[in-house]
């Protein structure tokens, strides 16, 4: 099931793509059958709520995805709302409990910072007012604290607002001429022999980094670079594609990048090396210092047994004794 911000950001999205489709259709979009082969098409925002959840699995809508045909801006946003809505319907009872407890902190007083009448502009100014303190760069609870008196929302809020506090205290301390910094000399660092950098693209790593040497490829899949690829495959011709392959060959086939990876392999596979062999000397070590401590104890018991063994002295001879001295 979604948590409750993101719950809120979801309906949110679905709010917002109902209206558009009313407004660009005239109304709601009609669902078909079941056994209709556009079924899972024609769910969109504006009949959403309307599915029957009847004979419907998680795994079926894993076909509701971007470009299926469907109506509406963020298709996830409705595959995520249905996925919680059968979330929800599978486990009533826990559901149930859930809002319960919600209602029972709320009677206690204890979600006082959750403001659920209020839009996000006044939710928002009320939480400055509560976090805030004019005479402090320091806010007035922790994270953890805060989100339980709202009850799990505002995190990427309070997030901002220490983000925020901190950059006015480094603003006052440069008003003030407080701010610390380093006077020593700094070179960077060279990753490549000078030689290596004839051609300006060397030792750089290709497609979203011109910076220098880090790991920032573009990754198909990757979220953050879906909108870049989205670009390339609708503006570029096949033409374009061809070239922009040889550049990138021409790129990341230079001696330096191809030396670059080659050491970053070596260094995560000595990397990982390294870690096991710590972790089974750690272990190694663990297991003879338990054997060598059960040796001593055994050593020193057998030690204080010869000792009391020792001093204990035979009947026979405490009769023997008192019989001469008699």
């Amino acid at each position: 099931m979604l948590s409750p911000e993101n719950r809120t950001k979801n309906e949110r999205s679905i709010e917002l793509q109902r209206k558009a489709i009313a407004d660009e259709y005239g109304g709601p979009t009609e669902l078909l059958p079941r056994g209709h082969a556009d079924f899972f098409t024609r769910m969109d925002a504006s009949n959403v709520d309307d599915v029957p959840l009847t004979g419907l699995s998680q795994e079926d809508l894993a076909v509701i995805c971007k470009g299926d045909g469907g109506r509406g801006t963020n298709r996830t946003a409705v595959q995520m709302y249905l996925r919680d809505r059968l979330a929800r319907a599978a486990q009533p009872d826990e559901a149930g409990a859930k809002e319960e407890k919600r209602a029972k902190l709320r009677e206690d007083g204890e979600l006082d910072l959750e403001f659920p009448d209020d839009d996000d502009a006044a939710r928002e100014a009320k939480w400055r007012e509560a976090l805030v303190d004019p005479a402090s760069f320091e806010l007035n609870m922790g994270r953890d604290d805060f989100l339980e008196r709202t009850g799990g929302g505002g995190r990427a809020f309070w997030d901002q607002l220490r983000r925020e506090r901190q950059d006015a205290m480094v603003a006052d301390a440069k008003a003030r001429d407080e701010v610390r910094s380093s006077q020593r000399d700094s070179t960077p660092t060279d990753f490549y022999h000078p030689d290596d950098y004839k051609n300006e693209h060397d030792g750089q790593v290709p497609f979203g980094n011109p910076s220098g040497v880090r790991g920032d490829y573009w990754g198909w899949g990757d979220a953050r670079c879906e909108a870049i690829f989205e670009v390339l495959l609708e503006k570029m011709s096949k033409e374009e594609w061809a070239l922009f392959g040889t550049e990138f060959i021409e790129i990341a086939w230079t001696d330096g990048m191809s030396r670059e990876m080659k050491l970053r392999g070596l260094m995560d596979t000595l990397s990982r090396c390294l870690t096991v062999a710590a972790e089974t000397t750690r272990v190694h070590i663990m297991i003879a210092k338990e054997k060598l401590e059960a040796e001593l104890r055994k050593e020193r018991d057998e030690k204080l047994a010869a000792e009391a063994s020792a001093r204990r002295v035979p009947l026979g001879d405490v009769n023997a004794v008192a019989a001469s001295a008699a």
